[in-house]
């Protein structure tokens, strides 16, 4: 259900499949799929400590309060990790200690503290990477392998984002407003289409939406144009159409 394919392409995707075993995903898309992994646990995770949003380094030591709370919002949100749960929270505290900056330290954006986490993640990255070979498990659909530790090490990292972004209601409640006002803009657009008044559109959009005739035409070129807009454009585009800019 969370995959899939524009219609404009179902001839390219059925060549591309042709001849493969169902669900089974080529080698590139398991290798790109790790490679995000990686990219939202490490450098998701880093950003966002560095803007003061995640308090990795509070979660070192055993004794942490701060481990406590989102190891108890780790296993809330995945019970099925419970099965499971020491090799888990070990993989949690092999992560958090090897952090370089300590719970009593400032990051203050300096050449030294950006050094040091710069080798933190490169050497993580490395790690990870090497996790992944090209020997599958035998009668897995998968045609790559990644260590089993390596695996649970980024799902337990990407659980920072989760506990301290996703579900921090001072953020979530501006990104559901964002949601919407994507949808208002998208919703807009696709009805400006229908009625030809094209010069709602972005005047590099205008031109192609012109000429197209299919709905499902009119729908990419309504999600193209949003999704080149970087999110100050179109808070503004939304709050121009509410009559707010």
């Amino acid at each position: 259900a969370k995959w899939g394919y524009y219609s404009t392409e179902r001839d390219v995707f059925e060549w591309v499949r042709d001849g493969r075993p169902l669900f089974q995903r080529s080698i590139t898309a398991e290798i790109m799929d790790w490679a995000d992994d990686i990219t939202f646990a490490i450098h998701d995770l880093l950003d966002f400590y560095c803007a003061g949003r995640i308090p990795i380094d509070r979660c070192k030591g055993d004794g942490s309060n701060e481990r406590a709370r989102l190891i108890r919002g780790m296993f809330k949100r995945k019970p099925k990790w419970l099965s499971e749960k020491a090799k888990y929270v070990e993989a949690l505290a092999s992560i958090v200690e090897m952090f370089p900056l300590e719970p009593d330290e400032r990051y203050t954006d300096s050449a030294t503290d950006r050094a040091r986490l710069y080798d933190f993640s490169t050497g993580l990255i490395r790690y990870f990477v090497e996790s992944l070979s090209l020997d599958p498990k035998k009668g897995s659909p998968a045609l790559v392998r990644i260590d089993t530790e390596a695996r649970r090490e980024v799902e337990v990292l990407k659980q920072f984002i989760w506990e301290y972004i996703i579900e921090n209601p001072e953020l979530a409640v501006p990104q559901n407003g964002q949601r919407f006002a994507i949808r208002t803009v998208f919703t807009e657009l696709l009805n400006a289409s229908k009625l030809r008044t094209f010069y709602l559109f972005p005047s590099a959009f205008q031109e192609r939406i012109a000429i197209v005739k299919r709905k499902a035409d009119r729908v990419r070129i309504v999600a193209d144009c949003i999704s080149g807009m970087t999110e100050k454009e179109i808070m503004h585009f939304y709050r121009c159409l509410q009559g707010l800019g």
